[in-house]
């Protein structure tokens, strides 16, 4: 390496001119980066220079989840320590991930909860999340699959703690009590029917695997154990589902007694589907014929003296709905006739 030393000639644009001094097997400590304009001559005239970017500093799972938009998804959310454990266990194979969800109708029919643990198996450290939302097609089901998100969003944070190699991440094992879950989570490229229920957290998980960039393998594992089995009976992957369990029930009564929950608004979501401003979860055409069905009736009723228009969205038509099924088919035509 060239080693030039600044000279005391000044060229009449005032420039700084450099000449060549020695040549060195080991090169000095970098300060800047500089341009500069080379002659025929050993000397060189420093065009530019700046300083070296400084390295960003480390984050703790902890700041990027603070820095991130979606902050009402880790209201509830703690980790042993700092939180740094999580890339140990991961570049390990020692991290474990387990989730459940639950849905009261008899407490409310639009609100649905999870819960998620992130363990590892080296250092018995536990990072515990769980969150409610409220949803027109709140249910099990989609509490499940709030429980696989929340888990994965906690890996992709981890991920931005360091700049590891992917390649260097063994597969990770994630263990739920349901079968549609597992399923979709086993099969990311299989094509979504119109009518698919939760489309939009299946989506969103697909498209969360895909950035993580390392294999996620799901297992099944049987709910509710506790009840049928002593506490020292259970495997440590049961006992953590019988916990989770208890914890998105605890989530979704603290949520609905305080009305408090997430505000559904979920980073790197590919496609969002709403009509009439509200978040659809399923068969987009269903909504959209749903919607105009709902403006052409209210509309037919107004003409027809039977409801004001004005008035028409303070029937409960779900509860007319779920009546109506109650009766036979012939009497429903009958008094669709009529009106």
């Amino acid at each position: 390496m060239e080693i030039y030393v600044k000279s005391t000639t000044v060229n009449r644009r005032n420039a700084a001119n450099y000449i060549l001094s020695c040549t060195a097997a080991v090169p000095p400590t970098t300060t800047h980066y500089a341009s500069v304009v080379s002659f025929s001559t050993p000397d060189v005239v420093v065009h530019s220079f700046t300083p070296l970017p400084s390295a960003p500093a480390a984050q703790t799972p902890q700041e990027v989840l603070d820095s991130m938009d979606d902050k009402s998804m880790w209201k509830r959310f703690y980790f042993d320590d700092d939180g740094s454990w999580l890339l140990h266990a991961l570049l390990r194979g020692s991290l474990v991930i387990v989730h459940d969800g639950s849905f009261m109708a008899q407490l409310s029919s639009e609100a649905c909860s999870c819960a998620f643990v992130l363990y590892c198996t080296y250092t018995a450290k536990r990072a515990i999340g769980s969150f409610a939302e409220m949803s027109d097609n709140a249910d099990n089901y989609r509490g499940e699959w709030l429980g696989c998100i929340g888990a994965l969003r906690v890996l992709l944070a981890v991920l931005l703690t360091s700049s590891v190699s992917l390649k260097s991440i063994p597969p990770v094992q994630a263990h739920c009590d349901n079968m549609g879950v597992i399923s979709h989570n086993k099969n990311l490229t299989r094509s979504l029917p119109d009518k698919q229920a939760q489309a939009d957290l299946i989506r969103l998980c697909r498209e969360y695997r895909r950035r993580l960039g390392f294999p996620v393998e799901y297992h099944h594992v049987d709910g509710h154990l506790d009840k049928v089995l002593r506490w020292d009976q259970l495997s440590p992957v049961q006992r953590e589902n019988c916990l989770m369990d208890a914890v998105a029930k605890s989530a979704l009564l603290d949520s609905v007694m305080n009305d408090d929950y997430i505000n559904s608004v979920f980073p790197h979501e590919p496609v969002l589907v709403k009509v009439k401003g509200q978040r659809i979860t399923g068969s987009p055409s269903a909504a959209i014929g749903r919607a105009w069905g709902y403006k052409v009736a209210s509309e037919l009723f107004h003409s027809r003296k039977i409801v004001d228009r004005k008035h028409f969205k303070l029937i409960y038509w779900d509860g007319v709905e779920a009546c109506m099924d109650k009766f036979p088919t012939m009497f429903r035509v009958w008094v669709t006739k009529h009106i």
